[in-house]
């Protein structure tokens, strides 16, 4: 019993023993499992790259990793494949329908597989820096290790192809053929690349974005699918990469909600404060992107972006770099170029201010009160200056004519050509300053389009008188050289505006009567603007010397008397005057300047008589007779040129009112007027 309980034991410790140096024995294979597999790893690992080491170093470690294989559903054909920069490509040549894998230009158009395309020009380059230094052997394995011929498709118009020779040996270059559409050259395809989210949709939040001064700027170019746009050489890697590129008109409309085109002056500004960090704009904003529409040029040696600017019918303005500048140069380019877009964000500026009075400054000259600032009140057909807001916060909006006409405040008007020249006249050789006028340029109307002018330059300013026969208003214009001076404009330009109060009202009634005689005249005002109330008829108050034409009392109830000239000067009842040469001008101008003639001649006399001056063919007397009743109509003013009267004119057959000079002892006709002063007056 004793043995049996001793050999029992001596059995336990010899597998316990046997237990024991198991365990031991797979903790020694683990360990060196272990240690072998961390050998193996970081023999098998890259190097990290160091700062400006081009990932192309690494080529010969990660060969496995960059090569693959695609089978070609047309003929179930298997094809290797590589992963270089970004692309993939056949690592052999295309073997379809062909004995000799080589292709002539007329089977080139469907020689690749759905999915592939023919590399273009600017993928062998990109090809070329990335396998530049690799080694032979790897070569080999990627299958570039001979000299070869391949086709290139570059797009340099309407379907149209470029054609090129790759020299693969060390890849010393891409040399371009001419005259080879009967040549045959193999094929290398290209697996077609997905475009990026921001191609589809233009959302802000697919870009980065960096803010620079004050303003919010895209860090990438746009690449949103839209209009006349283009991907370099037509290819989504360059969109990818670059951006697209577009034509002016649709780079204008290609930005996200709240995002718009940059102006010059937001170009100037990014360039000013770029400067200020040493005019570097590297890093904060990449700009190696490629050029130019039809003829894609220049893939990273220069950038080119649009601005929002036009510069005529023609161009527009644009943005451009070169590899290696710090700074962007203006410049001005055909608008159906293809360039770059760079958004950038819009600050919310609302509709300018209020058509209220109380939001601007005023001042007093004479016994005027105008606006010491423009208008900037967004209505009708108006605009910032280069359609950019800041322009209107500083210079105010620029107005077409008709808008003008009705932009200005309640109880404040566009002011007339007289009522600028009332100013000049007070305020003298400084007419600018008494207003605080600014140089904020003008709007040339070209069409639908506009041309931007004079800013800082020049400024312009709209009157209400218009000259219909040539379809131009009256305008103030200022230049650097010298103070407010006249000038034309057409209705339809953009021009600024200064309003002028409106005087306190005065009620005139319609009909007066002269105490004298008891004889009643009409009374009109010919513009809103006029300063003076005219009678609707001819004076017909009998002093003496005075004539009724042909002597017949009739005709002095038609067309009132006849008087000389000094006699005029004395007729008018009290409260009017005899009219002056200046009543006149105004009067014409106010009236449609070289029409006036027909608006204010009586409808029996061939007119229109748009204001209810009635004017009728009253003719002349002197010496000799009376002359031309019913042909002419002659007008006595107040006013001298040397020994002579002058009087204004309108003649059957012309729509004008003449302004001319006569010996003093003619008898013409006599228009009174009444002078309001500082009044509004208004007729009831």
């Amino acid at each position: 019993m004793a043995k049996l309980l001793i050999f029992e034991n001596i059995e336990k410790y010899k597998y316990a023993g046997n237990f024991l140096y198991l365990a031991y024995m797979k903790k020694i294979v683990f360990l060196l499992f272990f240690i072998f597999a961390c050998v193996a790893f970081a023999q098998k690992s890259p190097a990290k790259n160091t700062k400006g080491t081009k990932n192309i170093k690494n080529i010969k470690s990660t060969s496995n990793d960059i090569k693959g294989s695609f089978r070609d559903a047309r003929d179930n054909k298997q094809y290797k494949t590589v992963k270089l920069g970004g692309r993939v490509w056949m690592a052999e040549n295309l073997n379809h329908k062909t004995k000799t894998k080589l292709y002539n230009f007329e089977s080139l158009k469907n020689a690749c597989p759905a999915g592939w395309h023919l590399p273009s020009n600017s993928a062998w380059e990109d090809l070329k820096k990335e396998i530049n230094d690799a080694d032979a052997k790897l070569k080999s394995q990627i299958g570039w290790n001979t000299q070869g011929k391949w086709w290139a498709a570059t797009s340099s118009g309407a379907n149209s192809t470029d054609y090129y020779v790759v020299v693969n040996s060390g890849f010393g270059g891409i040399n371009k053929l001419d005259n080879v559409k009967t040549a045959n050259f193999a094929v290398r395809c290209v697996k077609n690349i997905q475009a990026k989210p921001s191609e589809k949709i233009n959302d802000i939040k697919q870009y980065k974005t960096v803010k620079i001064g004050n303003r919010i700027w895209m860090a990438e170019n746009l690449n949103y699918k839209t209009g006349k746009s283009w991907c370099f050489e037509n290819d989504n890697y360059n969109c990818n990469m670059y951006g697209r590129l577009y034509d002016w008109n649709t780079a204008k409309k290609a930005c996200p909600r709240g995002w718009h085109l940059p102006t010059r002056r937001e170009w100037n500004e990014l360039t000013e404060f770029s400067a200020m960090l040493g005019g570097s704009l590297s890093g904060e904003f990449s700009h190696a992107v490629p050029v130019k529409e039809y003829k894609f040029l220049n893939k990273e040696k220069a950038g080119n972006w649009w601005s929002t600017s036009e510069h005529d019918n023609n161009d527009a303005y644009s943005q451009h770099i070169k590899a290696g500048e710090n700074d962007l140069n203006e410049g001005v380019s055909n608008k159906t170029v293809g360039y770059s877009v760079r958004c950038v964000q819009s600050i919310q500026s609302g509709a300018g201010k209020t058509n209220n009075i109380k939001h601007y400054k005023t001042v007093k000259i004479g016994n005027q009160v105008w606006m010491a600032e423009n208008l900037n009140h967004k209505t009708g057909k108006s605009w910032c200056f280069e359609d950019d807001d800041f322009y209107c916060s500083k210079y105010g909006r620029l107005y077409d004519w008709n808008t003008a006409k009705k932009a200005c405040p309640v109880g404040w008007h566009l002011p007339s050509d007289s009522e600028w020249n009332e100013l000049q006249k007070t305020a003298g050789t400084n007419v600018a300053g008494a207003i605080s006028a600014l140089q904020g340029g003008w709007r040339a109307n070209d069409g639908d389009k506009g041309r931007w002018r004079d800013l800082d330059k020049g400024g312009a300013w709209w009157s209400t008188t218009l000259f219909e026969t040539i379809d131009a208003v009256q305008a103030r214009h200022l230049s650097s050289s010298e103070d407010i001076g006249v000038t034309l404009k057409n209705k339809a330009d953009g021009l600024s505006v200064r309003c002028i109060q409106d005087h306190p009202v005065k009620k005139i009634s319609k009909i007066f009567i002269d105490p004298r005689d008891n004889k009643q005249y009409g009374v009109i005002k010919t513009s809103k603007a006029s300063k003076v109330m005219w009678m609707k008829n001819n004076l017909n108050y009998n002093a003496k010397g005075s004539f009724c034409y042909d002597n017949k009392p009739e005709n002095c109830d038609k067309y009132g008397r006849l008087y000389d000239w000094d006699l005029a000067q004395t007729v008018c009842p009290a409260g009017w005057r005899l009219s002056t040469h200046e009543d006149w001008v105004d009067l014409a101008e106010s009236s449609g300047g070289n029409t006036a003639g027909k608006k204010l001649k009586s409808k029996q006399w061939n007119g229109t008589d748009n204001y209810g001056f009635s004017a009728l063919p009253g003719g002349f007397t002197k010496s000799q007779g009376f002359a031309e009743s019913g042909e002419k109509g002659y007008w006595w003013t107040s006013d001298t040129h040397g020994p002579s009267g002058k009087y204004n004119y309108m003649h059957s057959s012309k729509d004008d009112v003449v302004h001319s000079a006569n010996t003093k002892s003619m008898g013409f006709s006599v228009r009174c007027v009444m002078d309001c002063g500082l009044f509004n007056c208004v007729v009831e």
